[in-house]
């Protein structure tokens, strides 16, 4: 198969601020032929029609004006059904369904068997939005919370649950540059290789790539003390190392160098979050966009001409404006991400 454009949901538009629909039809009307959707806007869309039966009753909100959380299962597994014929209309693939989070390595039993059940419920929706993939990032939790020894088994199981599923579902796993236990590419491999799963691969990220090993927003000029080195030792173990049959979706994204380093005295600065987390929610961009500086033709390279990755490769943007509340911000978006995905092509000199 070509290589072959996505876009997640939410990076068209906030969850929340802009409904999934004119997002959709954005994506589509800028030449993407698949979409992540992120469980955030299906959540959005499924506590919409919890509101809706409400009111037909009579009811204004919900009993004790309580918080919005997470819908229920009916609501969701109606909107992932209503999400999937939109999709169609717009000649829209759903290619994953992420981000499962918080799932690997939990050390606390109660805590991994609510999780094991709410996984049960993605694969039903996943079966709703005739989707086969699943994204799972690593675990961000304080590390007293995990047990490494549990990474294994949780993957394991939850890929047994996948490939028993009708249609069966796989799963990529992804190491945030944040993570916890896991975060790097080598990490998520490795875990991958261990619990010996077909249906169990990899997703690898660009942003979270580099922003492991390259990029630190928290030093004065954005980069790791040895950033030029690390990264070419990573692309080489990366060639050398990687099975491309068990890399399952690959998402290329860059982010933006910072004016002054994420550190205390930060307008972004949150003294309990890393601040790589930050910068990933706030100033990711585009691939080949003039603010970002991270080094994803190369990468992308590596796994397309080196591995001879053939697959989806998708557009993950987090940035501050897209909590935008003006009408062209999902069209604008996904403007700018076509216009990265041609540029990608020229690059790599691949045709659609």
């Amino acid at each position: 198969m070509p290589l072959r454009p996505a876009i997640s949901s939410q990076s068209l538009g906030l969850p929340g601020t802009h409904a999934l629909f004119p997002k959709l039809r954005a994506a589509s009307e800028a030449g993407f032929q698949g979409v992540e959707i992120f469980f955030d806007d299906l959540n959005v869309l499924a506590n919409v029609y919890a509101q809706e039966r409400l009111e037909d009753h009579g009811a204004t909100e919900r009993v004790g004006g309580e918080k919005v959380g997470e819908a229920g299962e009916s609501d969701l597994l109606k909107a992932a059904e209503d999400v999937r014929g939109w999709c169609e209309g717009f000649g829209l693939k759903i290619v994953a369904l992420q981000p499962f989070r918080d799932f690997e390595g939990l050390k606390s039993t109660s805590d991994y068997q609510k999780r094991n059940s709410n996984f049960k419920l993605w694969l039903r929706l996943c079966r709703k939005l005739s989707t086969q993939t699943i994204l799972i990032p690593s675990n961000t939790l304080q590390a007293d919370e995990l047990d490494e020894s549990k990474i294994v088994p949780a993957l394991r199981e939850a890929a047994d649950l996948a490939a028993a599923a009708v249609p069966p579902v796989q799963i990529a796993f992804e190491a945030l540059a944040w993570g916890t236990l896991v975060n790097s590419w080598d990490q998520a491999y490795s875990y991958v290789i261990k619990a010996d799963r077909e249906n169990l691969g990899v997703c690898i990220d660009t942003f979270n790539l580099a922003g492991k090993v390259y990029a630190d927003p928290a030093s004065p000029d954005g980069l790791t003390s040895n950033a030029e080195q690390d990264l070419e030792a990573s692309i080489r173990r990366l060639k050398e190392n990687v099975d491309v049959r068990n890399i399952f979706y690959v998402q290329f994204v860059d982010g933006e160098r910072l004016e002054k380093p994420l550190v205390e005295g930060h307008p972004w600065f949150k003294e309990d979050q890393p601040a790589r987390m930050t910068w990933s929610r706030n100033a990711r961009c585009f691939a080949f966009e003039k603010e970002g500086y991270l080094p994803v033709g190369k990468t992308m390279e590596a796994l397309v001409k080196g591995l001879g990755y053939d697959g989806w490769v998708g557009s993950e943007v987090f940035h501050r404006d897209l909590a935008d509340e003006k009408r062209e911000t999902p069209v604008e978006f996904a403007r700018r991400g076509m216009e990265s995905w041609r540029r990608l092509q020229r690059e790599l000199g691949v045709e659609d």
